[in-house]
């Protein structure tokens, strides 16, 4: 996260689940990245929790966790992820999704897909 901080971007960190729900709470911030693999409510539940909140609801959560299983991926979606990326990961796939949210990139056509 050093890079994003570096290019201009300001990085808060929580190190569990909880704290992060409280931080988020208390002040909403433009973007979340969360480990599935965190101490406490782990990254899914977390990310569960926030889409059942009308003030967090939209709130972009990405994922970027070295859970790499198609069963955890499957299961980032249905929390309610708006990107998933896999651990070791390249910063140019996180840059490319800030930049997205920024509207500095056109993201490709988007599909509607219900996930069982």
């Amino acid at each position: 996260m050093l890079k994003l901080t570096a290019e201009g971007h300001s990085v808060t960190q929580a190190s569990t689940g909880d704290d992060a729900l409280g931080m988020v709470s208390a002040d909403p911030p433009e973007l979340l990245v969360l480990d599935i693999a965190m101490p406490g409510t782990n990254g899914l539940e977390v990310t569960r929790r926030l889409r059942e909140q009308p003030e967090t609801a939209d709130l972009p959560i990405v994922l970027l966790t070295g859970c790499d299983t198609d069963h955890d991926i499957v299961a980032g979606w249905k929390s309610g992820a708006s990107y998933y990326i896999t651990k070791p990961f390249v910063i140019e796939h996180l840059r490319y999704f800030i930049k997205t949210l920024q509207g500095a990139v056109t993201p490709p056509r988007r599909w509607e897909v219900e996930i069982d």
